[in-house]
This record gives C-alpha cells, sequence and structure tokens, in this order.
C-alpha cells in the first residue's frame, strides 16, 4: 500500500517543530546504533550490517528464502513471520500498548519511540533473521524490554545457553532467540540477560553507571540455511550450504543438526556439472549428512559448507579427522 502526501503538506510538516524534534531524535538513534563496534558484539550481528531489502515497494514487508517477514508500522501492530510451510510466528514490541508510529531512518529502518527514555528498532537480516535493536538512551530507561511471542498451537519456548528454541509439539525446532547482547557509548559490553514465562521474553539490561546511549539487542531467527547450491572448485563438485548466524548458535544441537540437515536437502537444487546430473538424491546420503553435521559441529566459523559426494569414508569420525571431507 501507497500513501500520497501532497508537496505542500510535506512542506509544512518538515518546518514544523514537532517535525524537527522528530527528526532529530531519529539522527541521535542512527547515531547509536552507528558507534557500534563489531568487536563489541563479537559473535552477534551488526544492527546496520545485511540488512534485507522490502519486497516490491512496500517498506514493511520482506521475502526472504521462501519466508514473508512483515514488519509493525506502529507499536500496537505484530512483527510476523511466515515460512512457506504456512508456519507462521509472531511478536510484539516492548509498549505495545500504544499506537506509536514508527519513524523512518536514513538508511530504510524504521524506529519506534517508546516513550520512556529508549527507542526501539526492529530490522529484517539477509538470511531471513529478525533484529530488534532497543537504544537506551538515559538512566531514565527501564531496565526491562518485553517481547512477546505468538506461538504455534502446542509449542513453548524453552532456554538454551543464554538464548532459547521455540519447540514444536513434535519436538521439532521452529526458530528461537540467539543470546542477548549490549554495549553502551563506549564499547563496554553492558550486563544483560533473558527471562522467559511462558510465550514471553524478557530482555533485563543492568545499564545504570554505562556510558549513554546503549544498544541492546535479541536476534530472532527461523530459517538455519540461507542457501544451497551445487559448485566444481577444481574438478570436484561439492554442495556449497551457507548457513544463517541462528545456525551457527546452535553448534552441535542435534535437533538443530537433523532440522538443519532437513532444510539442506528442501533447498538443494538440480544442476548439471562436468556432463553429470546433481540433484537432490544425490545429497541425500549418509555420507553427505556426516559431512554436514561435521561443519556444524566442528567448523561452523566457515562462510560456506562444502559437501563432497565423491569423498567416500567409512564413519563419522573419519570425516572429522580429515576436517569434515
Amino acid at each position: 500500500m501507497s500513501i500520497g502526501i501532497t508537496a505542500g503538506l510535506v512542506a509544512g510538516l518538515c518546518s514544523s517543530p514537532a517535525y524537527a524534534q522528530t527528526q532529530d531524535a531519529a539522527g541521535k538513534t542512527l547515531d547509536a546504533l552507528e558507534q557500534v563496534s563489531d568487536s563489541a558484539i563479537q559473535d552477534g550481528v551488526h544492527p546496520l550490517e545485511a540488512n534485507a531489502v522490502p519486497a516490491n515497494d512496500s517498506s514493511s514487508l520482506f521475502s526472504v528464502n521462501e519466508t514473508e517477514i512483515q514488519l509493525p508500522t506502529s507499536l500496537d501492530e505484530e512483527l510476523t513471520l511466515t515460512s512457506s510451510d504456512g508456519l507462521e510466528i509472531g511478536l510484539t514490541l516492548p509498549n505495545d500498548q500504544s499506537a506509536v508510529q514508527g519513524t523512518a531512518l536514513d538508511n530504510g529502518m524504521t524506529a519506534f519511540d517508546n516513550g520512556d527514555g529508549s527507542t526501539t528498532i526492529p530490522a529484517v537480516k539477509s538470511d531471513g533473521s529478525v533484529q530488534v535493536s532497543t537504544v537506551i538512551e538515559d538512566a531514565s530507561a527501564p531496565s526491562e524490554y518485553e517481547y512477546k511471542f505468538s506461538l504455534p498451537e502446542g509449542a513453548k519456548i524453552s532456554a538454551y545457553e543464554g538464548g532459547a528454541h521455540f519447540v514444536g509439539l513434535d519436538g521439532e525446532i521452529l526458530g528461537g532467540i540467539a543470546p542477548a547482547w549490549a554495549v553502551d557509548a563506549t564499547g563496554a559490553k553492558v550486563p544483560t540477560h533473558f527471562e522467559f514465562a511462558g510465550s514471553t521474553v524478557t530482555q533485563v539490561v543492568d545499564h545504570e553507571g554505562f556510558e549513554y546511549p546503549i544498544v541492546a539487542d535479541p536476534m530472532w531467527g527461523k530459517d538455519l540455511i540461507k542457501s544451497v547450491k551445487w559448485i566444481s572448485r577444481s574438478g570436484v563438485v561439492s554442495l556449497s550450504v551457507v548457513p544463517t548466524g541462528w545456525n551457527r548458535f546452535n553448534v552441535g544441537f542435534q535437533p538443530a543438526i537433523s532440522a538443519g540437515w532437513k532444510e539442506t536437502l528442501a533447498k538443494t537444487p538440480t544442476k548439471t556439472l562436468n556432463k553429470k546430473k546433481y540433484n537432490r538424491a544425490k545429497a541425500n546420503t549418509t555420507r553427505m549428512y556426516w559431512q554436514y553435521r561435521c561443519h556444524q559441529v566442528a567448523a561452523f566459523t566457515k562462510s560456506s559448507w562444502n559437501l563432497e559426494p565423491s569423498k567416500i569414508r567409512n564413519t563419522y569420525l573419519d570425516y572429522v579427522k580429515n576436517l569434515c571431507n
């Protein structure tokens, strides 16, 4: 949906004190995000990096890896993620009782002023995950930020290694949340953790005594695999699997390994290389699974996990001894 505004009205808005104040606040929010250093968040994802591009002309609807993500336009709306198989998960931002409209930032992101000394900025990443950054402006801001999830019937949130999994009735991993992080204006880490109650996740940020503004971040992911393709390297064919950041958080977690392998097979294309046909059947072997599992457990930092159908070894441990191939 597009909304038209006449040039006269735009000029009037831009010259008003309220508009100028809003734009000034938006500028400060963007400045706070820009000052976050990669080293400060370590294994996290920078709020301004790897952001996805909206679908069509919409500024709030995104389509990534066959998953649609709808960002809210006001705080009382739900952020929703819908996969190609119909699975839908929703999330409400802090202060969701307010109908405050979002303010567009210069980089295309939208900021929501919570009216309590904090601002929340949701962003869709290129791997289909969703990052929700909250800028804590001063000491008057609260130390707790509540996120309410709408999960499929029977699903639950299960804490795991500082983050959490969304677990379906059959035990399948439906997605989850990576561990919380928060940094102050100097790059110092701010103590933070999640608390879980039913389908509500609360990020607690102990920000007293730190340098403002502070950026706190929960990362929400569903897809474990960003892309899959057949490639040839020096004449050797391999299935190149690119994991998402959410997958890397789940190192060695068997339910995530199983779900990631299932997703890999579902996304495996058909391609002819070196005059031979490669498809899902070529990928769906025990030896290819062993290579995938080895990468997820022992070589997860690699940018892509290359699985070679021509590498024949007798056991999983043989692949481990040979650097996963």
